[in-house]
Parts: structure tokens; sequence; C-alpha cells
């Protein structure tokens, strides 16, 4: 066993297996792809990573299949899933995904999958007596119910890593408590009574993210200037798709640097708010509202002259069962009274249009003809 420090966790230790996965080029690469995008630039202590992010995810996992699992290959395919999770990710994290999704027609997960199936990290899982197919079989079924359910570990790692390096203070947490309550039976992941406390507690400080710094209005602002930047850069040129699935962000930056969108982006001369408007006045619904804004400014500005920024998305119910002392099960909502209170956003919250400062006043007038 190898022992490496983490800031979250203090001290993980690694298999053979995992670290010869680990050295492979493509789990290196993910050193340079940053957790947040660009939070960095509203929290400037927020550079923390993929790869740290899939180091804390294979800890809580291993830790979860201990109790879980008496087979010693059932546990060493779940903790090498939960290791490999992220590996399919671009540059910029989640950021560019609509955009190699419209040319590719695949998501994050389908290119994980294609560089677990060959490669280095095939070849790294062979040499040490690991099927790449029976990897993915089992990778397939764990990520969806273990690692990245609601109440999985990969969500457990990075709301608390976060919230550490954005400095906020939101990592409310009780990890260890809520994986000591957590069962798996029937192939479903399940919650123990005892655990309920410590489930809501992972959801306040999703909750309390979602609104402190994932919505935070200057870094969907920046968000937006970057995807702009990167569909002109695609357009343009200057960048391709393959810069973005195997690339990191330091890499695609320095190539669209000649673009004043993304030099913009480089000396945080961000847009400024022109208009905003909540959720409840979308009557036609998010993306018709977002494509009649952007219709009517593209009518005066630039494409890069402007951004149109959707909130993300709220979580939703929790789909994972309650299992009392006795052995009876209930809906976790039915258990969890504030449940339903944070599996929403903020009502105010809801797009924002930002501009160069020259044209604020021009984006705003356009969008208020609108509403």
């Amino acid at each position: 066993m190898k022992t490496i420090r983490d800031a979250i966790h203090e001290n993980i230790e690694l298999s053979d297996a995992e670290i010869a996965v680990i050295d492979a080029p493509q789990m290196q690469r993910l050193r340079y792809v940053k957790q947040l995008s660009l939070a960095y630039l509203v929290y400037p202590s927020a550079h923390h990573t993929r790869f740290e992010h899939s180091l804390g995810t294979l800890h809580l996992t291993k830790m979860l299949s201990e109790r879980l699992f008496s087979d010693p290959t059932d546990r060493q395919l779940l903790c090498l899933s939960a290791l490999l999770h992220d590996v399919g990710h671009s540059a910029f994290s989640h950021l560019p995904e609509p955009i190699i999704f419209e040319i590719t027609g695949k998501n994050h997960e389908k290119i994980g999958e294609e560089k677990i199936a060959s490669g280095e990290i095939a070849k790294a899982l062979e040499k040490n007596g690991i099927s790449p197919k029976e990897l993915l079989k089992s990778h397939r079924s764990a990520k969806e119910k273990i690692i990245s359910s609601e109440l999985g570990t990969d969500r457990m790692d990075y709301l608390l890593r976060d919230a550490y390096f954005t400095g906020v203070g939101y990592s409310l947490i009780d990890a260890q408590r809520l994986l000591y309550s957590l069962r798996f039976e029937n192939g479903d992941l399940k919650l123990m009574e005892k655990g309920l406390i410590a489930a809501e507690s992972l959801l306040v400080s999703r909750y309390l993210m979602f609104n402190a710094v994932y919505n935070h209005h200057a870094v969907r602002i920046a968000t937006g200037m970057l995807e702009n930047a990167l569909r002109i850069g695609i357009d343009k040129g200057k960048i391709e798709v393959a810069d973005l699935t195997e690339g990191t962000d330091e890499l695609v930056l320095n190539k669209l640097r000649s673009l004043p969108l993304a030099q913009k982006i480089l000396s945080r001369n961000l847009y400024k708010a022109a208009f905003e408007l909540p959720r409840f006045f979308y009557k036609e619904g998010e993306e018709a509202a977002k494509k009649k804004i952007e219709r009517e400014l593209l009518k005066e500005l630039d494409f890069s002259e402007f951004v149109v920024c959707m909130p993300k998305q709220p979580m939703g119910e929790i789909g994972i069962d309650v299992v009392s002392e006795n052995g009876n099960s209930s809906p976790f909502f039915s258990k969890s009274p504030i449940s339903e209170a944070v599996s929403k956003e903020r009502k105010a919250s809801g797009l924002i249009v930002a501009a160069d400062k020259k044209d604020v006043v021009k984006a705003e007038r356009i969008c208020r003809k609108l509403f």
C-alpha cells in the first residue's frame, strides 16, 4: 500500500492496481483540469482539480465498500470505478459538455468508458489481472447506484472539497456517519433511519453551495464568456474538440488567447450584469426564454459581446428509501421534513444577461422590451 496525504481526508491508501491506474497519462491529465472551472476568478483558492477529487471519491468508496461487500473482487472493481469516474471529463470540467455533445454525440461518461476500454488505463488494469471489460460492466451499475447517486461518494467528496477550497465554510456533511448508515440491498442503495440527519447534512450543504458558489452571478458570467469563447475558437479553427477532451484548462486558454473574449477572461475583465429575470417569469420555459433574448440581442450586438447565463438546475427529489429499525422502507421525502425545501433553488434565481461595460445599457434596454 502507498499513502497519499489529502487536505480533506488526510491519509488515502492506494493499492498496486490503483497506483498503476493513477500513473496512466489519462489520469495524470486530471491534475490540470480544475474541479470548478473558472470559479477561481471569484474564489481565488478554488484551484483544486479533478485529480484530487478522484482520489477523494476513491477513499470514501473504499470505506463504504468494506462495509457493503465481502467479496474482495467486488470491492476492488467498485474502488477502481470510483477512481476512474471522472476520467472522461474535458478541460474546464462540465462547462464544454454541450459543445462536445453537439459535435461528437458523446458525454463525459461515454468518453470515460472509451478511455477505460483501451490505451494506457486498460494496459495498467490488465497488468494487475483486471479485465477492462469486467470493470466497465461493474462500473456502469456501481457508478449509478453507489458513486454518483444523490447520497453517493462522488457528491460527498466534491461538496466537502469545494467548500474547503472556496473558503465558504459550508462543509456541513457528517460523511463518516452517512457512510456508516448506507446499505446496499437488492441492487439499490438505501439509508438506515439512524443516518437521516447525516443525509440531511449533505442536502443542506448542497443547497448552500448551489446558492453561494455554483450559481454565483460572477461565476456564471465567467462561465458564459468561456463557453462563447470556446464556440468562437472552434469556428475559427483555434481549437478542436480533441483539445477539450484530451487537453487541459491552460492548454485550451493558451490556444484561445488571441481572441478578445479569451483575453477578457485571462485578465478577469468580466462582463457586467445588465438584466436579471427570476425563474417564475419564464412563461415559455428556460431554453425558450434564453433563445428569445439571444435572438433580440444579436440584432444589435455581436455574439462575443454578451452572454445569457442560465442557473444550474435544482437537485430534485432524493430517490433513496429510508429503512427503519423494524425493516420497513419509506421514501426519503416522507421521513425528511427539510428535503423538499432544499431540493429547490431560491425563487429569485434565474437567468442573467451580461455584457461589456459599453453595451450594458443597450442590452438592458433590449431585454426590458421583451419582459
